[in-house]
């Protein structure tokens, strides 16, 4: 019984590490893309810089690509209501 639990623990640290590795990647490789394709200059990249890299785009920009949970029942509604009120910050 002790091995099942901590096999449980250790398969689900695994996949928690996975995601939240897959995620980090997906941000930065979406940051750069986003600065690269709207080539900002001087101070306007500085800002752009650090709203992506923070991850404000999802809320605050009605075009960006969302990570895979994004399409989850309960996650997926939130981030919609989120993106709503971003958008509305941002107007």
């Amino acid at each position: 019984m002790k091995k099942l639990i901590i096999g449980g623990a250790a398969i689900a640290i695994l996949g928690y590490l996975g995601v939240v590795g897959y995620l980090h990647q997906f941000d930065k490789e979406n940051a750069t893309q986003l600065l690269m394709e709207n080539r900002y200059t001087g101070e306007q990249e500085k800002v752009a810089k650090a709203l992506f890299d923070n991850s404000c785009q999802y809320c605050h920009s009605p075009s960006t690509p969302l990570p895979f949970y994004s399409k989850f029942p309960i996650v997926g509604d939130e981030m919609q209501s989120d993106i709503q009120s971003g958008l509305r910050a941002s107007a």
